[in-house]
């Protein structure tokens, strides 16, 4: 019979057997479960069988009041044994005394069985997000665009939540309502930014832009007026391009004017694998 208690080092052995190949290109969990382990903020969970690991699932808190779940893996020698649900329950029991009021996860349209599990255990579906992906142009500035201040901070929030997301951000593949002091915190790290031509009195569409990825830069929380929003992917093209990345990430809501601009400006679907689809849907549960 399984238990869940918290990750250990001594796990890591287990854990990194079978995460190895989760998915065809292999897995994200060698790189961040480290960091996991030893994370003060959030929890990394183990089901323990056998007297070993045999499962995970992490819990973090990207805001007051919000925690996020992601990370769910289980050995194949052990699945259909219930232990995806055991360490649901069990961060959910984990939460509470955390402060967390809600949690939520990101599920594949696709992934019929988390899907199921999700709905299951109380998870309701909100907003949907389709990724794609764009080559970089060469470096350079984009007239208009510019890092958001903190006086723009009221302005920015105004706009996300009267956006389709609702306020609802997602990026670096964590979602969190964004309130006064989140975005004030990605304001200071330098990751918002804002469209605000010299012939318009306010600022008309922001986004975040995140160049430290491994692979490309990141365009997300996208929202705004149609031509603020393609000034904004503009200058993320090139951001990647100035620093050296081939390609750019856009994170746009499914059937929002951010997807209809970056199809306009050629940007296409950016799927994992051919078994999914470039959409993930939020899921939320209040505890």
């Amino acid at each position: 019979m399984a238990t869940v208690r918290a990750a250990r080092a001594g796990d890591k052995e287990h854990i990194l057997r079978f995460t190895a190949q989760t998915f065809d290109w292999g897995d994200y969990i060698p790189e961040v479960l480290d960091d996991w382990i030893l994370d003060q903020e959030g929890r990394l969970l183990v089901a323990e069988e056998d007297g070993r690991a045999v499962a995970i699932l992490r819990l973090a808190r990207p805001a007051p009041g919000q925690g996020w779940l992601e990370g769910m893996r289980v050995d194949r020698a052990y699945r259909k044994r219930g232990l995806a649900v055991l360490l649901t329950e069990a961060a959910t029991e984990i939460a509470r005394p955390m402060g967390l009021s809600v949690l939520r996860m990101a599920i594949n349209e696709t992934n019929v069985p988390s899907v199921s599990l999700a709905t299951k255990m109380g998870f309701r579906p909100t907003i949907g997000f389709k990724s794609m992906v764009s080559p970089a142009l060469p470096g350079g500035r984009v007239p208009g665009v510019r890092r958001a201040e903190r006086r723009d901070v009221e302005a920015v929030l105004r706009m996300n939540h009267d956006s389709p997301s609702r306020g609802l951000g997602f990026s670096g593949w964590v979602s969190a309502m964004l309130d006064e002091y989140l975005l004030a915190r990605h304001v200071d790290a330098g990751v918002v930014f804002v469209s605000k031509p010299r012939t318009h009195e306010g600022v008309e569409a922001s986004a975040f832009v995140i160049d430290d990825h491994a692979d490309g830069v990141e365009i997300a929380n996208l929202c705004g007026v149609p031509d603020g929003v393609r000034r904004l992917l503009e200058a993320g093209l090139r951001r990647a391009g100035e620093f050296g990345f081939a390609r750019a990430y856009a994170t746009c809501v499914r059937g929002g004017s951010g997807e209809a601009v970056a199809l306009a400006q050629g940007w296409s679907d950016d799927c994992d694998s051919a078994d999914e689809s470039g959409v993930e849907f939020i899921y939320e549960k209040q505890i």
